[in-house]
């Protein structure tokens, strides 16, 4: 012979074994993915919802504002829906389908 050690065969077996795990395990992890980018989506919508309601609540409640300071210093009638008694004034805004301010 000349010197050299016979080569190991490759095992194909544990080779093909490991690279199915990983495979899979990728998979999953892309699934994850997948499911947490539609997770963050639903999240970011309802937030948004939120943020335009809080937004039209707080448009209508300085104008109503506005209003009443306008009514205050005499140079306008009563906001709409505002009942006056003694130096109380109450309200119910509505801002948005079915939603008031109280």
């Amino acid at each position: 012979m000349n010197g050299k050690k016979p080569r190991q065969p490759i095992r194909s077996g544990a080779l093909t074994i490991v690279i199915t795990c990983v495979l899979i395990l990728l998979a999953v992890l892309a699934l994850l993915s997948l499911v947490g980018a539609q997770t963050d989506k639903a999240l970011a919508d309802r937030q948004m919802v939120f943020a335009q309601q809080n937004a039209m609540s707080e448009r209508a409640g300085q104008e109503w504002l506005a209003q009443m300071d306008d009514y205050l210093r005499g140079g306008a009638p009563l906001p709409y829906d505002t009942v006056a008694d003694g130096n109380t004034y109450t309200t119910s805004i509505r801002f948005s389908m079915n939603q008031y301010l109280h």
